[in-house]
């Protein structure tokens, strides 16, 4: 953007001009596959011509753990990488061996008729091999008290009446890529249900070896464990309809390269909350190592519990010592990514999500009646409080419910203090029978009338002042979502969303029966991101303690309920706001070290808390920061910010907001203002 003038925000008598100069080109050598998506943000004129005071800088090298180890990488064409390199006709006779390995002999059977390898009765843990041709099913029913291994070593596998392999018991059970060898299977049936898949397993499930294994699943899932499903060691790729990988409890990646393709779905999926009989939080997914491109319609990475992202280790037995195993994670959903069906969101996601009632007054109580379409079914839900949003005239008391994919409209009735709920004869107020919306999630009374609004717009501001991403779609397009958490510790991350790139939404409920915390945590690793909607969203506490991240494109840059920076290096370019704390009360921002760099369209560091001075704590680090936007401040908050130490440049336009720029009450001491000519 070309300013006639500029206003400048100095703190602690120095002019960082060069730090804002490196970060806008640090920017510029990272590129991010955005399959004919628009081009990165423009980046920020230079404007090392200026004079400034010489700087004398003198940063402690910091220790950086370095991998050892990189894994092969399978690329991003699914063609290239050999998928259909082992396909046959439907017609095709079978020709398969099967070799006993260890433990109970002559433990199968084959049925011609229905063309299904059947491994049962074992007496032992047992490990069986397969190669060659099998135009049918494996079935492996060996009870629950054996551990069960099954090599694939050279097979083709192809099935149009049944899944490819179906695990019904076992107590363990391993499928093996045998070194220097690719197997290929085929799951050619038509859609079934939502827990088919070509590979599915009742039991704790492991696909692994030092082979490459090859999976299609033209209308189905890929694999899925109603268990936990690990992938290691494995040269793996995945093209299927819905979810690449399921794994109900646990879905872990270790040491592995994967090329996962979901047409229709998420690419890796966890969606239990519960603890397992063996006393462990069920829903995390864990990437540890090796080199990982999904490509998603919907989600990336979706987990009902956490995300873990960090280095695997592997063992020289030559050298004998541990080596760093690199984690690379590339992730591609929606428009981003070149396999998305054009008709996945062509229907609304059905999901249960939670919808919001509110108003400014405080006495109003809920009851909700939902209804089906065509109102053959309904149900009366009484939303329970959550919090109260804005201040002054635009306070809104917010209450949450959840709704079920079954139900698409409601009424909503709102009960003075002395009214009984569920009472459609005596209420306060009441809304009409309305469609629930699919891209708002908050029914607002206001103004003796009822309207969709988002709980984001609301939270930032208490009015409908702030303006909607005109980017957001209606169905999960996530990058990496967790609901309690995501933590990252090391690795490489480029994600290309239309959703939120890193995300994790604590309104879900657990079935352990506690809160979820949403909290994102950054203790290093290298994230570039590019989002339609906003960079790295944590609905609570979002930490950065290490580490490179970027945001090169996004509506809003990193959000939080808090928001705190205790090292590493951050750059943010966003159409809206740079930082945005939602938190109303305490510290909602705090740098402590570390560098930033925010080129925002609105305001650049902004918080919602009214604590006074202390809504953004300031107590050192690298801070640039443009706010390009007219009426908007490159720093923003309701109470005020508190300076102790670091170093801030700031530019606003010269119809920025001064006041908000420089609320702290002795910004005087430590700051100065400058009006200029560009």
């Amino acid at each position: 953007m070309n300013f006639k003038k500029a206003l400048a925000l100095l703190l602690v008598i120095a002019c960082i001009f060069t730090m804002l100069a490196s970060c806008g080109d640090s920017q510029k050598d990272e590129p991010i596959h955005t399959d004919g998506q628009s081009e990165e943000a423009e980046q920020t004129e230079d404007t090392t011509n200026n004079t400034t005071p010489d700087i004398d800088i003198d940063d402690e090298e910091e220790t950086v753990i370095k991998p050892d180890v990189e894994l092969k990488n399978l690329g991003e064409d699914i063609i290239a990488a050999g998928i259909n390199n082992g396909k046959f006709d439907e017609n095709a006779s079978s020709d398969f061996t099967v070799t006993y390995v260890s433990g109970t002999e002559n433990a199968y059977s084959y049925d011609e008729s229905t063309k299904t390898l059947t491994f049962n009765a074992l007496s032992a843990d047992s490990v069986y091999s397969v190669s060659g041709k099998l135009n049918g099913s494996i079935v492996i029913n060996v009870g629950e008290n054996y551990k069960f291994d099954l090599q694939l070593a050279g097979l083709a596998l192809r099935s149009s009446s049944a899944s490819p392999i179906t695990v019904n018991s076992a107590k363990e059970v391993t499928l093996s890529a045998n070194g220097d060898t690719k197997s290929y299977i085929y799951d050619k049936r038509a859609a079934v249900s939502k827990n088919s898949s070509a590979i599915i397993s009742n039991a704790d499930l492991t696909v692994c070896g030092k082979g490459e294994l090859f999976l299609q699943s033209s209308q189905n899932n890929g694999i899925q464990s109603l268990k936990n499903l690990q992938i290691t060691d494995l040269a793996l790729v995945v093209e299927c309809k819905s979810e690449a990988l399921n794994g109900k409890n646990s879905v872990t990646l270790k040491n592995c390269s994967t090329l996962l393709v979901a047409r229709s779905g998420d690419a890796i999926k966890t969606e239990a909350t519960d603890i397992s009989e063996s006393n462990q939080q069920n829903g995390t997914v864990t990437v540890l190592g090796g080199t990982h491109n999904i490509f998603a319609s919907n989600d990336g990475i979706d987990a009902a519990y956490d995300v873990i992202v960090d280095y695997g280790s592997i063992t020289d037995e030559a050298e004998q010592k541990t080596k760093t195993v690199n984690t690379i994670l590339n992730i591609y959903t929606d428009k981003y990514s070149t396999y998305t069906d054009p008709t996945a969101h062509d229907k609304p996601e059905l999901v249960t999500r939670p919808i919001y009632v509110c108003s400014t007054n405080a006495e109003y109580k809920y009851s909700v009646k939902l209804s089906t379409a065509d109102g053959a079914k309904s149900e009366w839900i009484d939303p329970t409080f959550h919090e109260k949003l804005g201040s002054g005239r635009r306070t809104y008391y917010t209450y949450k419910f959840y709704v079920k994919p079954e139900y698409t409209k409601m009424t909503v009735y709102a009960y003075s203090k002395d009214q009984a709920l569920q009472n459609e004869e005596t209420y306060a107020v009441k809304s009409n029978l309305v469609d629930i919306d699919t891209k708002s999630d908050t029914y607002r009374y206001s103004s003796r009338r009822w309207e969709w609004k988002t709980y984001e717009s609301l939270s930032q501001s208490g009015s409908s002042n702030t303006p909607a991403n005109p980017n957001k779609v209606s169905y999960s397009a996530v990058g990496i979502k967790g609901t309690n958490s995501v933590i990252v510790k090391a690795g490489t991350i480029q994600i290309g969303a239309v959703d939120n790139a890193i995300y994790t939404n604590n309104n879900l409920p657990l079935d352990n029966k506690k809160s979820p915390t949403g909290d994102i945590i950054i203790n290093g690793g290298d994230i570039t991101a590019i989002s339609k909607c906003n960079g790295i969203h944590s609905s609570g506490a979002l930490s950065i303690n290490g580490g490179v991240v970027k945001v090169l494109e996004a509506f809003d840059g990193i959000l939080g309920a808090t928001i705190t920076v205790n090292n590493g290096d951050v750059s943010v370019t966003a159409s809206n706001n740079g930082f945005n704390a939602s938190a109303k009360t305490g510290t909602g921002i705090t740098v402590a070290d570390g560098s930033i760099y925010v080129n925002a369209g609105a305001h650049g560091i902004s918080a919602s808390s009214t604590a006074s001075y202390t809504a953004i704590m300031f107590n050192g680090g690298d801070i640039a920061i443009i706010a390009t936007a007219a009426k908007k401040s490159p720093i923003y908050s309701d109470g005020g910010y508190t300076y102790s130490d670091g170093r801030i440049f700031a530019i606003m336009s010269q119809e920025g907001t001064r006041a908000d720029a420089t609320h702290y009450y002795s910004f005087s001491s430590v700051g100065k203002f400058q009006e200029m000519d560009l």
